[in-house]
């Protein structure tokens, strides 16, 4: 009787081993298979990237400006890509159980992608006369930074109200990897957290929609009614 209860729990330890192992494997293809898809993503991005710098390169050097509409409606476009993008890596992010560093890298290779399109976005609003703020939004992880969950929510009401007049990038001010986030962070003397930089300015702290738009509306060439109705 013993004889086979042990080789009962022997047997049983066994399956559970192999179920475990098999579980691990899983997860491990699972994982790979969600950063292959973000890295072609960010390969999309890049290669569109690379696309619009040509576009406004050329403009720039024939000074043709009558082509602003066509490259802005593409640059519209890849702002939209990039949101996904980052809907993505969110998801990525919260279900990661292995691979973290292969996630810091794609989320290196986002920051970069956004400060791109960022200068981009300067660049149009000089060259093609847009009328849009910008709103570059820092932010740590939350047990550093208990406000910072809310200053997202507040942001998306913002980018909610405004629309396309509004163009909100994001960045974890925690990626030390990425040598971009020093270089912003000592231009725009960011010392505490949340941290807004409203078409150069920088504003610490909580911010809600009020204070928000205060800020972003006499920044607009032509003040859009939500700025009158909010």
């Amino acid at each position: 009787m013993k004889r086979e209860l042990k080789g009962k729990y022997l047997l049983a330890a066994f399956i559970t081993a192999v179920i475990f192992l098999l579980g691990m494997f899983l997860g491990m293809v699972v994982e790979g298979k969600r950063a292959e898809l973000i890295s072609d993503i960010a390969q999309e991005q890049k290669l569109s990237l690379g696309s619009l710098q040509l576009q406004y390169q050329l403009i720039s050097e024939l000074e043709q400006k009558g082509n602003c509409p066509a490259v802005s409606s593409t640059f519209e476009e890849y702002m939209k890509q990039l949101v996904k993008a980052q809907e993505r890596l969110d998801k990525y992010e919260k279900d990661a159980k292995v691979n973290k560093d292969t996630f810091s890298m794609l989320k290196q290779e986002y920051v970069q992608a956004e400060v791109n399109y960022w200068l981009l976005a300067r660049k149009t609003k000089e060259l093609c006369d847009r009328d849009f703020v910008t709103i570059l939004f820092f932010y740590t992880p939350e047990e550093q930074c208990p406000d910072c969950n809310d200053q997202s929510f507040v942001l998306t009401y913002i980018k909610q109200l405004l629309k396309e007049k509004v163009l909100i990038f994001s960045f974890d001010a925690t990626l030390e990897r990425e040598p971009i986030i020093n270089v912003l962070r000592n231009s725009y003397n960011l010392t505490a957290y949340p941290a807004l930089v409203i078409e150069g300015k920088t504003v610490h702290g909580m911010q809600d929609k009020e204070d928000i738009l205060k800020e972003v509306c006499p920044e607009f060439k032509q003040t859009p009614e939500e700025c009158a109705i909010s």
